[in-house]
């Protein structure tokens, strides 16, 4: 098997890989034929750091590399690396197995990506599995060596991909508690990709793709004794996530026609439960108002810091948006003040599903990952919750949940109006922006208008008394675009336009703007670049199909051998 020499140290183990049980009744049996072991998960840990779980089972073998890293860790400026990392080591898994030892090649799953993770998934013998995650791992260590044509090739599929991607119905929800970074910032463009290369694509690998900051998780008759070329590096924890100061609950006005409420709340089965209810109470509230038939969605997302995001929407349409208004407001008042009953309790505990051996496998690796710690997890989260589930009271679901939606956001229609005394009907209130002190230039036409620069941030003073104001402690993006124009981007999603064109003077506010804005928020945007969110798919799925199948038939860069090559 060949590897890629990855310069890296080498600490001493964490903790012994594991190892298969001595079969003492059929010591003449082959060697590594374990399927008979019941011991359950096993844990340890190579030199390098890299963290593995094994489950000793029989048949193929199933292996799953994860690497703690997603859109949720990257900045504005970063947005799409991680994308497009795992796309470009992608690739170099796509090689021909038969050529070189004959044997077909099996499942290999693509990279799945989550806020916090991405996954790789490989299912066959052992040796066709450990050669796709080898080359998967030498794509990574190779992108140093990445070609342009290859950048740009994988850039095309990421934003055809974009067109096809669904739209979280309480992205809108995130932005306003999270700002424009982490959970806040799922749904804008990727700005990285258009200008990355091998260096920026290397030192985001270096980083993030370390063994250190992955687990292997591997379900087969043996235990894996792979070599797999990864730098070491560092384990990264999920964090917790930042918020925006807010006065909660509040509501925030949205789309026509849709309507959502989130909160935070510290995992458990306390808060599952609650928001369980919350969601029966929801859906009686609809068939009241004959909405019986709405789209009502529900999802809980563990978010990192051992908190997890709520969330329930109802599609209803414009005309009976109202009402669906009503019974989300009249469900979270029923759930502050009626305590889930015991028979209902007892029944959403005896309906949490017990997990498979191989989906338990990949709660605990995706547990032991997003905690970073070098100790595994004692117990399945899964299996945790259960746990917690059996000795939970109606007590403590109330409390939980009214303390969840204390820190709810309810998403109101623009074209309904939200009644007042119901809990998350309170408006967020705005924020009046202090003037900046800087340099001053006036339009370049006249009028009151006036544009301030200087070393705390940048403001327009407009002639209708707005003052969209972004500051450079909380600025996370500095865009560039054709002609000179600047735009900077606050955390809130406040965006500062700076055209030369339209002030006196107009060039010297940009260099004045240049020099202070911080070199790691500048972003270039190509030609034709417009705004930060991802553009409308509506009419464009045929076309963004169309292109994903013209790229798929493109080869690009430098050929690769077959692993027996």
């Amino acid at each position: 098997m060949t590897t890629t020499a990855v310069p890296t140290t080498t600490p001493p183990p964490a903790m012994p890989l594991p190892t298969a049980a001595p079969d003492r009744d059929h010591a003449g049996e082959r060697a590594g034929d374990h399927a008979g072991d019941q011991r359950g998960v096993q844990f340890g840990a190579t030199r390098r750091g890299l963290r593995v779980a094994w489950l000793p089972s029989p048949g193929p073998v199933r292996a799953r590399l994860a690497f703690r890293v997603g859109t949720a860790d990257e900045r504005l400026p970063e947005r799409g690396l991680t994308h497009l990392v795992t796309h470009l080591a992608h690739r170099f898994t796509e090689v021909d197995l038969e050529g070189g030892g004959g044997r077909p090649s099996q499942v290999w799953h693509g990279p799945c990506a989550s806020p916090l993770e991405v996954a790789f998934t490989a299912v066959g013998d052992e040796d066709d599995v450990r050669d796709r995650l080898v080359a998967l791992c030498e794509g990574l260590a190779s992108l140093a060596e990445v070609l342009p044509e290859e950048v740009a090739h994988e850039a095309g599929r990421l934003d055809a991909e974009a067109d096809l991607r669904p739209v979280s119905s309480w992205e809108a929800l995130r932005t306003a508690r999270h700002g424009l970074r982490g959970w806040g910032q799922l749904t804008t463009g990727e700005l990285a990709v258009p200008s990355a290369d091998a260096a920026a694509l290397t030192r985001w690998v270096e980083r993030w793709f370390t063994a250190a900051n992955a687990v292997l998780a591997v379900s087969g008759p043996q235990p894996p004794a792979w070599v797999l070329p990864l730098l070491s590096g560092e384990a990264v924890p999920a964090p917790a996530p930042v918020v925006l100061p807010l006065q909660l609950p509040a509501r925030v006005e949205g789309p026509s026609g849709a309507v959502a409420v989130t909160a935070l709340a510290d995992d458990g089965a306390a808060a599952r439960a609650g928001w369980w209810w919350l969601h029966h109470l929801a859906l009686e509230e609809l068939r009241v108002r004959g909405l019986a038939a709405a789209d009502v969605e529900v999802e809980v997302t563990a978010v990192g810091g051992g908190l997890v995001e709520l969330a329930l929407a109802v599609h209803a349409g414009a005309d009976p948006a109202q009402d669906a208004l009503h019974a989300v407001q009249d469900a979270t008042a029923r759930a502050c003040s009626e305590a889930l009953p015991l028979a209902e309790l007892t029944r959403w505990a005896s309906d949490l599903p017990v997990p498979d051996p191989v989906a338990e496998l990949d709660d605990l690796a995706r547990a032991w990952l997003l905690h970073g710690g070098v100790e595994p997890p004692a117990a399945a989260p899964r299996e945790s919750l259960r746990e917690q589930a059996r000795a939970l009271r109606p007590a403590d679901v109330l409390t939980a949940l009214r303390s969840a939606l204390g820190t709810g956001l309810l998403l109101v229609p623009h074209d309904v109006t939200a009644p007042a005394g119901l809990p998350l009907a309170v408006p967020a209130a705005p924020t009046a922006s202090a003037a900046l002190p800087g340099g001053t230039w006036v339009g370049a036409r006249g009028g009151s208008a006036r544009l301030v620069v200087g070393e705390v941030g940048v403001q327009v003073h407009h002639e209708d008394g707005s003052t969209p104001t972004a500051r450079w402690e909380t600025a996370v993006a500095v865009l560039h675009r054709g002609g000179g124009t600047r735009v900077v981007v606050d955390v809130t999603g406040a965006e500062v336009e700076v055209d030369p064109a339209v002030w006196v003077d107009g060039p010297a506010a940009v260099e004045v703007l240049d020099a202070h804005a911080p070199a790691g928020l500048v972003v270039p945007l190509p030609a034709g670049a417009a705004a930060l969110e991802e553009p409308a798919r509506a009419g464009r799925r045929d076309r963004a199909l169309a292109s994903l199948r013209a790229l798929a038939t493109v080869r690009v860069g430098r050929p690769r051998a077959g692993r027996g090559a």
